[in-house]
């Protein structure tokens, strides 16, 4: 999958639950902040499984 195939999929998946619709860049920006401390603490656990969810996160949140 290229990135830009992964921004589409992202974009949709964020229309399909009205998430783009009742957001704004800000939300996002802190959204993205929020999701990158919670994979900062998977990361400093040792939780391998969280810190592939966080990466997940952060980047959904991002695109």
């Amino acid at each position: 999958m290229t990135f830009e195939e992964l921004e589409l999929a992202v974009q949709k998946w964020a229309d399909d639950r009205e998430i783009t619709a009742h957001s704004s860049p800000r939300a996002q920006l802190l959204k993205a902040v929020s999701e990158l401390g919670e994979l900062c603490d998977a990361e400093i656990k040792n939780d391998l499984e969280g810190v592939v969810d966080g990466v997940g996160d952060v980047l959904v949140c991002l695109i």
